[in-house]
């Protein structure tokens, strides 16, 4: 009983802190730590109307409430609405919202949705609703590669709907040698084809390269011997080695495409290869698993693994994130914001794999049995006082 009396009590107490948390006095300035940039484009924003998808009273809208302060203490230009999810489903539905707390902008006619608590992806969303440019990228099917439409694991549609959600002009094509790509066109993306590329589509390929149209090849371990020509054009040697198993990134070589990048990134059947172009990811032994090339007016990237944008790995670690500064860098939207997120001082733990191990051995082992040792010493406690 007295057991069941202080677990009752504890998860008052509880309750009670997670409700009062809103009340306790924020001990640093809400604009510490962001770039004067980031202010200046805060400050910047006329008529930004804000809808967070969560309600206000809530811990989850509080927390967004917090995030926004910056935003709000630099324009007195914008308005917010919190929108219960509970009781306004079709809105959800009609808008296209994902995750609760999922907050959309909207500015002269267009949106961005923002899916994470991020200065640095709140500002590059504000950066481009202001931008009048208006640069496609376009996902070219067709030899038997990747279904972009596709709801199956292996289809990129996550990608897709996540990308036309962050305001990305996007759009699919058949890859085909007549195919005439308008002038607002930046960037292609070879999504794994299966079957060999013929000459007149390879031809048309290195027209579009030449015009100024920058090319991402998804590349696949098992279709090493399918491309030769496309590997001569993206600098891809024979492949040094397959990762059989999912593979995760922890950190990365010197690169635009990497700066003040600190998450992990989940990979799974990657292929190492050689190259003279400029590494992009590498695993522990130094060896290449995605690379770029740029040229006077292109840029050509190889990434040794399309399943990280699939949509069974899509939102698993960071692959969202790098994607899109993969696409950012594609389109060569290269003053977008990249900084490391300021974090409080003791707010995170960073155990080795022998620790993790024991703490799993304490809690999973360790302190069931220590409770089985307690419940059985005061049952025979009770035979004896019975007996």
């Amino acid at each position: 009983m007295r057991v069941f009396i202080a677990l009752v009590l504890l998860l008052a107490g509880v309750y009670a802190l997670e409700k009062m948390a809103w009340s306790w006095p924020v001990t640093k300035a809400e604009t510490a730590g962001l770039p004067t940039r980031a202010l200046s484009v805060f400050s910047e924003q006329q008529q930004l109307s804000v809808e967070v998808y969560a309600a206000q009273q809530s811990a989850l809208g509080r927390t967004v409430s917090r995030f926004l302060q910056p935003l709000l203490a630099q324009s007195s230009e914008i308005s917010v609405e919190y929108i219960d999810p509970e009781a306004n489903p079709a809105l959800l539905r009609d808008n296209g919202v994902r995750m609760h707390g999922e907050i959309i902008l909207r500015q002269d006619g267009k949106k961005r949705h923002l899916t994470n608590l991020s200065y640095e992806d709140l500002t590059n969303l504000l950066q481009s609703l202001n931008t009048d440019e208006d640069k496609w990228l376009v996902f070219l099917e067709g030899f038997d590669s990747r279904l972009v439409g596709s709801l199956e694991n292996s289809g990129l549609s996550s990608a897709l709907v996540e990308l036309q959600k962050r305001g990305y002009p996007v759009a699919r094509a058949v890859l085909s040698p007549g195919a005439i790509i308008p002038d607002n066109v930046k960037a292609l993306i070879l999504p794994a084809p299966r079957q060999t590329l013929d000459a007149e589509s390879l031809s048309w390929l290195q027209q579009q390269l030449q015009k100024g149209v920058n090319i991402w090849w998804l590349q696949e371990p098992e279709l090493i011997n399918q491309q030769p020509q496309l590997d001569l054009m993206f600098d891809v040697q024979s492949p040094v080695s397959i990762e059989e198993n999912p593979l995760i990134l922890k950190s990365y070589p010197q690169h635009a495409l990497n700066q003040a990048f600190d998450q992990p990134i989940q990979l799974t059947q990657a292929m190492s290869f050689e190259t003279s172009a400029k590494p992009l990811w590498q695993t522990q032994q130094q060896q290449i698993l995605a690379a770029t090339q740029t040229f006077d007016n292109s840029r050509l990237l190889v990434t040794g693994d399309a399943d990280f944008i699939s949509n069974q790995f899509f939102y698993l670690a960071a692959n969202q994130s790098m994607m899109f500064r993969i696409v950012d860098w594609l389109l060569g939207y290269d003053d977008r914001f990249r900084w490391v997120p300021e974090t409080q001082d003791g707010t995170q733990i960073q155990l080795s794999r022998l620790e993790i191990l024991t703490m799993a051995g304490l809690m999973l082992v360790l302190l069931p049995l220590m409770y089985l040792a307690m419940a059985i010493f005061r049952w025979l406690a009770n035979r004896r006082k019975t007996s």
